[in-house]
């Protein structure tokens, strides 16, 4: 089977395709054959000879936790067939990981996949155990409820990314995140994180008094049903209305307005300082009381 691996410590160049002999399934354990393989920054940093040699094995090692398909169950329980999340004990540290066609792994290494989650997906959430480990802290530590202001620190790193993006599923009404470099709070900014602290430019208390200054008690203005006839459009009439409208929010405190344009109304609220959000609409009908 193909796999990659790396033999001594250092960059991204260390890393070799190699051919490596199929693992059978003895001992209880189970053969997966693998569909996707997460890349984390726990193996960044074990491969770039930066982790405690305590705590992983010397190279040469294969990387990574990922997903398969169960090809032989052993005496694991689960049935051929069995998508599962691959992880844990020492997978990719102390013994090789997923980065190859087939690997073997004990039945506490295995978590099934539920049936509507694809394996991509099931493999982002548990890449790094950013988005697995956001969702605990916010909901058993954190005790997060619609329309708290959550503060997520590094949003280049896999917890911190996914602490933003799992605070707004959960409801928070105000994300804030930092980045070390101005080129990394672009960067974020131009994925759809709003609220970054460049910290190269400015302290974590200036950015997030300067944020939540502008937007203190959470509220935010909805634009909405902005339509200009047809003879009438290209004469300035749906400018004047947004600023006039942007400019009654912001008198009555609020500054933070959300709107949802067509892609023929999107020059007119780009030129008035809208900027691409990261809020997607979703719509719910319900049927009126009979009678």
């Amino acid at each position: 089977m193909l796999a990659i691996e790396y033999r001594r410590h250092g960059g991204y160049e260390e890393l070799r395709l190699v051919e490596r002999p199929a693992e059978p399934a003895t001992g209880g354990r189970a053969s997966i054959r693998l569909s996707y393989a997460e890349v984390s920054p726990a193996d960044d940093t074990i491969r770039a000879g930066r982790m405690d040699t305590s705590l992983h094995r010397a190279p040469p090692l294969i990387p990574g936790g990922g997903v398969g398909r169960i090809t032989d169950p052993g005496a694991t329980g689960l049935a051929e067939g069995t998508r599962v999340v691959v992880g844990g004990g020492g997978l990719g540290w102390r013994t090789d990981g997923t980065w190859r066609e087939q690997l073997t792994a004990e039945a506490p290494q295995l978590i099934p996949i539920p049936d509507g989650v694809g394996d991509e997906a099931a493999c982002a959430l548990f890449a790094g155990a950013g988005y697995s480990t956001a969702y605990l802290v916010l909901t058993r530590v954190a005790g997060l409820k619609a329309g708290h202001t959550v503060l997520a620190p590094g949003i280049g790193g896999s917890v911190g990314m996914g602490t933003v993006e799992v605070a707004r599923e959960l409801g928070a009404s105000l994300v804030l995140t930092t980045a070390s470099r101005t080129d990394k709070a672009e960067q974020a900014r131009a994925a759809g994180h709003q609220h970054v602290i460049d910290l190269s430019r400015e302290s974590l208390a200036d950015g997030v008094t300067r944020i939540s200054t502008r937007w203190p008690d959470g509220r935010r203005g909805y634009l909405d049903g902005i339509v200009t006839d047809v003879p009438a459009r290209g004469q300035g009439h749906a400018r004047r209305i947004v600023d006039a409208l942007v400019g009654h929010l912001h008198t009555a405190g609020i500054h933070y307005v959300q709107l949802h344009a067509s892609n023929a109304g999107k020059p007119v609220y780009e030129a008035a300082g809208f900027v691409p959000g990261s809020y997607p609409s979703m719509d719910l009908v319900t049927a009126p009381p009979a009678g």
